[in-house]
């Protein structure tokens, strides 16, 4: 059972999911628009910001979702890289970014299993590590609004930064255990 906050960031988290996919011309069955949702200041100002953060490193986006491989385990590294120590809104606006690049590439990729999965694995972040972070922000989810109101990407960059080391280590453990499979016996 979501209690309020947890139901909001799952709310916020699938239309952002939404959004990026209609940006792009694709849709989902499993995603959709909430307009009422989408026209609130917060809704709108984690769209500025994600997409912030994917515009600056489009690169690294473009080679965090390798392969048919996506998992929940592999998600749950990624999230614990990047909140790793702490929490911040950076961090969160970064993880929107993930989610919403990846969500695109299984779209286009047809993998409507794995699109179908961020959502659920996004949900389960939210409920289970940042809905009690969120909790103690002053107006929650709307605390995004105030955080950025006198400095439209604050502490965005760094977060990014961040995601993209976490994508590269995940690049390279993919890349070692594919090596590993080919030759069993060692690099």
């Amino acid at each position: 059972m979501q209690d309020a906050v947890s139901e909001r960031g799952t709310a916020l988290a699938r239309c952002y999911i939404a959004y990026r996919l209609e940006r792009e011309g694709l849709r989902s069955e499993y995603y959709k628009t909430d307009r009422t949702l989408m026209t609130t200041e917060v809704f709108e100002r984690i769209c500025a910001l994600a997409d912030e953060v994917e515009y600056r490193y489009v690169i690294s986006f473009d080679e965090l979702y390798m392969d048919s491989r996506m998992d929940a385990e592999k998600f749950d590294v990624v999230a614990r890289e990047l909140f790793g120590s702490g929490i911040r809104w950076g961090r969160v606006m970064a993880l929107f970014a993930y989610v919403g690049a990846m969500a695109i590439q299984c779209k286009e990729r047809r993998q409507d299993n794995i699109l179908r999965q961020i959502g659920l694995w996004m949900d389960t972040l939210i409920q289970k590590q940042l809905s009690s972070w969120v909790k103690q922000q002053p107006r929650q989810w709307d605390s995004i609004v105030d955080h950025y109101r006198a400095s439209p990407y604050g502490n965005v960059h760094w977060a990014a930064k961040l995601l993209l080391v976490v994508v590269v280590l995940c690049a390279l453990a993919v890349f070692v255990a594919a090596m590993q499979a080919v030759n069993p016996s060692g690099l």
